[in-house]
């Protein structure tokens, strides 16, 4: 904090303990006034002592965002509720439930509207759905600590639908690759399909993992057996005989025999000299090119690591496979500690989180409550016939120990990490994100699931989300915790954008299908002529039927059959119930197509229930009377008018109705 004499605080900073980068409210001050920083400083230091420092400012940026635009907006006065909340905040008080309930859900909307510049100039609809995460993260934070009331705040923002409908799983990856196919299903047939190729394709996923993992361990496990043998040999005679050699005869087929040691031999004090230099701070006296040579023969650094330590390998494949078992967002398993647990198992679990959740939780005791923030997750204990959660992460803690520091910020943290060669144990995993990952991917690029696919962290989130359903165990509180949702049909429908279009291309099947049976049905032995059982003719035709295909019948439509649910459409008439093809009518075809499908991902996933039971049929229908038309003689026609709209949509001339 910086005072200048006789004009007060002109500026406002302050530090936390461990937290690299210094928390600015300059901005703010100038709004709000010293007495409101200062108690914002105290609740920050209060919520933030126990957080990752990056994490913490990243999110007390748009904190300080949101309430430069409130602290705007209340100065002004064209908002009564905004500038009553301002003067209370101003006053250093708390403003009332109802009212920080109005503007944070406002604001939070006005930060995540892509159309909207006023907080920022950001047009990336995924950097606005972040601002909107981090800021109500931030408030949540001071909830915690009783420095604002515990308000519902909006769980997603307008533009997240279209992010969230953007991010694949890999059931989709595949349907997109034309590896899954979704033919000949019915929807509910399509869905399950879905979901348990999401099972399949994450068992698999972790599978190859887990091979990965356990490769490392293996090594790992050798090299104790090797560091725990008595050798013939020191590695202070080894360093003098290395000394004495020339460096041309470093590495050559018979210098192991040349200084009386078989490969297995030269290879195990090899491993021995390797840990005392990296372990020991051992000095290298015979110089880097012999050390080097030495290590290129013995198979290289990431190999003589293995032996010694956990590799970034190791790592890599522990980290995803926590990830894929707990579903759990990226940065919370990032911020895991290396005692992850809390609380004892139970039904064969045991809940793992964040260092910071986990000092929350007095210290690792169980507490009471809701799943908080993403950042508790479950990982079994065992698992017949394969390697735990559980188990991955005990044998990573094992692997990493002999670089662990005894105390500081990168003791404390699970996934730590030495690069190949060097000397500095790190817990940044940044590399992971741009390296380690996709090395993974490129190994197995020929696997005939997921091989080839782009599969990112965000796509393994939303197929475990999926996937929960393919094993029975999929549990709907648990996964609202788990993905920040406030319903469950929400939960309950994670489907993505892809695996709704292929439920809607069964739907547009059945519509044609059942059409097909209508018109048909007044010819003799009609289910022959069109090539299907009588039983299923019949149940083609009585669906079409129930949904208003009567156009499509030939001959007295009085004696067909009727079933009650279509003799009871009595407030429809006949003009409204049957489609007849003219100009106008097919316009008003193309602007419900146009509708439906600018709207399609917003109501997927706010009111998913409504979206499945009525919006795919209609759509079905809509896209089948399309599909009719430019299969008969109106199809130029169509094309025309269709053209003609798209056109006028996108000058501006017709606007897109709104339909719920």
């Amino acid at each position: 904090m910086v005072e200048i004499e006789d004009f007060g605080i002109t500026e406002y900073g302050f530090s936390i303990s461990g937290h690299r980068k210094r928390y600015n409210l300059t901005t703010v001050l100038h709004l709000f006034g010293e007495k409101f920083c200062r108690g914002l400083e105290a609740a920050w230091r209060r919520a933030a002592a126990f957080k990752t420092g990056d994490t913490a400012h990243g999110y007390f940026k748009k904190l300080r965002l949101l309430l430069q635009g409130l602290g705007a907006a209340g100065a002004l006065g064209k908002d009564e509720v905004a500038s009553r909340v301002f003067q209370t905040l101003q006053a250093g008080r708390t403003p009332t439930q109802k009212d920080w309930q109005h503007v944070t859900n406002e604001f939070l909307r006005v930060m995540g509207d892509v159309d909207d510049r006023s907080l920022t100039n950001s047009t990336k609809r995924k950097v606005r759905d972040m601002y909107v995460d981090a800021a109500r993260s931030a408030l949540n934070w001071l909830v915690d600590v009783g420095y604002l009331p515990a308000v519902q705040m909006k769980q997603r923002t307008a533009s997240k639908f279209s992010a969230e409908a953007g991010t694949d799983s890999l059931a989709s990856l595949l349907y997109k690759a034309g590896r899954l196919d979704l033919t000949n299903k019915t929807e509910l047939e399509a869905s399950n399909e879905f979901i348990g190729t999401n099972a399949k394709a994450l068992a698999e996923l972790r599978r190859c993992y887990v091979a990965e993992f356990l490769c490392e361990h293996e090594n790992f496990q050798r090299g104790q057996v090797l560091l725990g043998k008595k050798s013939g040999m020191s590695i202070d005679e080894f360093e003098a005989i290395i000394l004495r050699r020339p460096g041309h005869q470093i590495g050559n087929t018979l210098f192991g025999l040349e200084i009386g040691l078989n490969d297995g031999d030269l290879f195990s004090i090899i491993v021995r000299y390797y840990k005392d230099v990296y372990h020991n701070s051992r000095d290298v006296l015979f110089g880097l090119k012999k050390f080097q040579k030495l290590v290129a023969w013995a198979g290289g650094h990431a190999h003589l690591q293995s032996f010694i330590e956990s590799t970034t390998k190791a790592l890599n494949a522990a980290f995803h496979i926590v990830l894929i078992d707990t579903g759990l967002n990226v940065q919370p398993t990032k911020d895991l500690g290396e005692d992850p647990y809390v609380g004892t198992s139970k039904r064969g679990k045991r809940q793992v989180a964040t260092i910071a959740e986990k000092k929350n939780r007095a210290g690792g005791k169980e507490v009471k409550g809701r799943l908080r923030e993403d950042e508790v997750g479950e990982v079994s204990v065992k698992i017949r016939g394969e390697v735990s959660g559980f188990r991955v992460i005990e044998m990573f803690r094992e692997m990493s120990k002999p670089m662990r520091p005894v105390d500081g910020p990168v003791a404390e943290k699970l996934w730590i990490f030495r690069r190949p060669g060097q000397y500095t144990v790190r817990h940044n995993l940044d590399q992971m994100d741009k390296g380690w990952h996709y090395g993974f991917l490129d190994r197995h690029k020929d696997n005939a699931l997921f091989g080839g696919l782009s599969v990112t962290k965000r796509v393994i989130r939303r197929s475990f989300l999926n996937a929960k359903r393919a094993d029975g165990t999929f549990d709907v509180n648990l996964a609202m915790a788990i993905a920040g949702q406030s319903t469950p049909e929400m939960a309950y429908h994670y489907l993505d954008l892809q695996g709704v279009k292929a439920i809607l291309q069964e739907m547009i099947r059945k519509f044609l299908n059942a059409w097909e049976a209508v018109s048909a049905s007044s010819l003799d032995d009609a289910a022959a002529k069109i090539g299907v059982d009588p039983s299923d003719f019949e149940r083609r035709k009585e669906l079409g039927l129930e949904n208003g295909l009567h156009f499509a019948l030939f001959g007295d439509r009085r004696t067909s059959k009727q079933n009650t649910k279509t003799e009871e459409e009595v407030l429809l008439s006949n003009s409204v119930r049957r489609f007849t093809v003219r100009e106008n009518t097919m316009r008003d075809l193309c602007l419900a197509k146009a509708a439906m499908y600018k709207q399609m991902e917003k109501v997927l996933y706010l009111n998913p229930k409504r979206f499945i039971r009525k919006w795919i049929p209609f759509l079905g229908i809509v896209e089948g009377y399309i599909i009719k038309i430019k299969e008969s003689r109106f199809a130029s026609q169509f094309a025309t008018v269709q053209s003609d709209v798209e056109g006028r949509i996108a000058s501006g001339d017709i606007a897109v109705p709104v339909i719920w």
